[in-house]
């Protein structure tokens, strides 16, 4: 859906509108990620490794509304080179001479810092290096994959998404307004979630729905101010999914404003009427 968006890109934008070209898209974008890493730690393959990184963060950027990330990440992957990289590449493009760094009055043969030898880690210190090393992989993990905990599909609940390997696999579009009603005095009124949240906050809240559920509560809370306390707020909210005809997301019996923050989505959210492969 994205790729055809984008028919109108110089050179490539005549094969975007191809059904083909998503699959072949995914499985050399699955490829690049399982790789590109091993690549980069292969001294003989590193530039060019890194050449094929540039060209699919750009080509990325070009395609899709991604931010700083393309930029971030090409930035960041520099580390997978030698820390001289910088001196060199000063010499090879002729940019100024080169600098002695001086330590406790002299340089060393080459002109850099002649560093003291690092005393040997103690047995200790290598097993508390080993325990966090293996808390960072367990997390890196675990916080991914925790969604597979949850009910429903992720990609219509959002429940564990956050964080998760799932990486541009989902397309909504939604509308959402707030059926509210004061127990008190018996009044009912519609609220456009816009009366808490901007613009952009309210096209995301109508389509995610632990949003949704953040925005019922930004409504009681400023009817509150208003004199309506303890006010009942539900949601009728309809969302499309990945092309599919709009259904409804959260389920407009549930007084979205009794819930806690933040609820499981079983709690409020309806199930996805034409399940799709996990």
């Amino acid at each position: 859906m994205w790729l055809a968006s984008r028919a109108d890109t110089p050179v490539i934008g005549t094969v975007l509108h191809q059904p083909w070209t998503g699959h072949v898209a995914s499985w050399s974008g699955i490829a690049f990620d399982l790789t590109i890493v091993g690549w980069l730690l292969w001294r003989r393959s590193r530039c060019a490794a890194y050449l094929v990184l540039v060209a699919f963060h750009v080509l990325t950027w070009r395609l899709f509304a991604i931010g700083v990330f393309p930029w971030v990440m090409i930035a960041g992957t520099l580390v997978y080179f030698d820390p001289s990289w910088p001196r060199h590449a000063t010499r090879a493009l002729g940019l100024g001479g080169h600098r002695l760094i001086w330590r406790s009055g002299r340089p060393s043969s080459h002109g850099l810092i002649r560093m003291p030898p690092r005393p040997p880690a103690s047995r200790s210190r290598r097993r508390g290096i080993i325990a966090v090393t293996m808390l960072w992989a367990v997390l890196q993990l675990a916080v991914p994959l925790r969604h597979l905990v949850a009910a429903g599909d992720v990609r219509w609940t959002e429940e564990g998404y956050y964080g998760s390997f799932r990486v541009m696999l989902t397309e909504k579009a939604g509308l959402l307004t707030f059926a509210v009603t004061d127990p008190a005095t018996g009044e009912q009124w519609m609220v456009e979630p816009t009366m808490v949240l901007t613009d952009w906050q309210a096209r995301q809240a109508s389509i995610r729905a632990d949003l949704t559920l953040a925005a019922a509560h930004l409504v009681a809370e400023a009817l509150e101010r208003r004199g309506h306390a303890d006010v009942e707020v539900r949601a009728d909210s309809w969302v499309s999914f990945n092309g599919r005809r709009r259904q409804r997301l959260i389920d407009p019996a549930v007084d979205l404003a009794a819930l806690g923050r933040p609820s499981q989505a079983s709690a409020y959210v309806l199930p996805l009427d034409q399940p799709v492969f996990r």
